[in-house]
């Protein structure tokens, strides 16, 4: 019995000191440093800890940090909580994290204006949720993260002034929130983000004003909500969005100055929202748009100022909310919407100056509201029979056009 006895207390006083040993590895707490002296003195204070569960802030939003490196945190291996790396003026290099492998929370690297690529990261393979990277002006590429495979939330890359492509993100092929590229003003091309197949938000390039090409896109296959192409001046192509076949929420191309056609969208049968086309200066016609069938929340087309039809959505049958086709000074007739037969909400065109004819809505037979033409002073007819039922008591073809005949 003794000898028994002696053996549990061996056996007991073993799983305590593994217990402890283990327990000094992990910290379960957050830190923040905001001195240089409180990064070297970290493994004085923390001896033997790899990892963090709580977050680790470096700088802060109103930090005046003298950090220059973070070379004294190189025993960390991992951070349960959030990483946020911040307003650090004197900060050059991220070497110190070399050995950090997993991140849970967001990784957020903003105003750390000499901080020029990401090496010193290159073990990370895994952010649980967002990776926002804004206003670090001095960021040139993204090298350092070539292990890095998944983002649990929202990629942002925002308002970085030198980087001309995305090189050193190749190892991404998913994201689970947004993909959100804007504000980059010297961005030429989206290379690097090759691998993406899948994305559970939405998918926004916006105000990238020196961007011409998406063709880096080529392999996502699925986005979760909304796709957004806004402001992006040089564009000329969608070309690379070509493998998205559905958009579960809403399809906006919008203020892209040079883009002629929608060709790179050929493969999206359906938009389970709305669709806008707006201010898109050079667009001439919708070709590219060659499978869609079904809109299932409204079409806006605004304000495209040299569309001159809608040829190219062919096989457009079916809009579950409204039609709004407005502003579009050189629009000249609807033809490219022949297979359109039902519209659930109004049909409006407003303010089209050049329209002369509705043709092109021969097989358009149910209109769920109103039929409103307004101020398109050149249209000079409206065959009614073309369109047979109005599920709304409420019709009223009114507001008449100059020379307008209503037979």
């Amino acid at each position: 019995m003794n000898t028994l006895k002696a053996h549990l207390l061996i056996l007991y006083i073993l799983l305590f000191s593994l217990q402890t040993a283990l327990g000094q590895h992990c910290l379960s707490k957050s830190l923040t440093f905001t001195t240089q002296g409180q990064i070297d003195s970290f493994s004085l204070h923390y001896p033997g800890v790899t990892s963090i569960e709580g977050d680790i802030e470096i700088g802060g939003s109103l930090s005046n940090s003298d950090i220059t490196n973070i070379f004294g945190l190189q025993p960390i291996q991992t951070i349960y909580g959030n990483l946020n790396i911040s307003n650090n003026k004197a900060l050059y290099s991220l070497v110190g994290l070399k050995n950090l492998t997993y991140i849970g929370g967001r990784f957020m690297l903003w105003g750390n204006s000499k901080i020029t690529s990401f090496e010193g990261v290159g073990k990370l393979t895994k952010i649980g949720e967002d990776f926002t990277i804004w206003k670090n002006s001095g960021l040139k590429d993204f090298f350092g993260l070539k292990r890095l495979a998944t983002i649990g939330g929202e990629l942002s890359i925002w308002k970085i002034d030198e980087i001309k492509n995305l090189r050193g993100l190749e190892g991404i092929e998913m994201i689970g929130g947004d993909l959100l590229i804007k504000g980059n003003f010297e961005l030429k091309n989206l290379s690097g983000i090759e691998h993406i197949k899948w994305i559970g938000g939405d998918l926004i390039i916006e105000d990238n004003f020196s961007l011409r090409y998406l063709n880096a896109l080529q392999h996502i296959q699925s986005i979760g909500r909304s796709l957004v192409i806004s402001e992006n001046n040089t564009l000329v192509t969608l070309v690379g969005l070509q493998n998205i076949t559905s958009i579960a929420q809403d399809l906006i191309i919008e203020g892209n100055t040079n883009l002629i056609n929608l060709k790179g969208l050929d493969s999206i049968a359906v938009i389970q929202g709305n669709m806008g086309i707006y201010d898109n200066e050079q667009l001439k016609n919708l070709k590219g748009l060659t499978k869609l069938t079904n809109i299932k929340g409204n079409l806006n087309i605004w304000e495209n100022s040299r569309i001159l039809n809608l040829k190219g959505a062919y096989q457009l049958a079916k809009v579950g909310g409204s039609i709004s086709i407005s502003w579009n000074k050189a629009l000249k007739n609807l033809s490219g919407l022949d297979s359109l037969s039902t519209i659930g909400g109004d049909l409006s065109l407003n303010w089209n100056g050049s329209l002369t004819s509705i043709d092109g809505l021969d097989k358009l037979t149910s209109i769920g509201g109103l039929f409103d033409i307004w101020n398109n002073k050149k249209l000079t007819g409206l065959k009614y029979d073309m369109v047979i039922q109005y599920d709304s008591s409420e019709f009223v073809p009114t507001l008449p056009n100059s020379k307008m005949q209503i037979d």
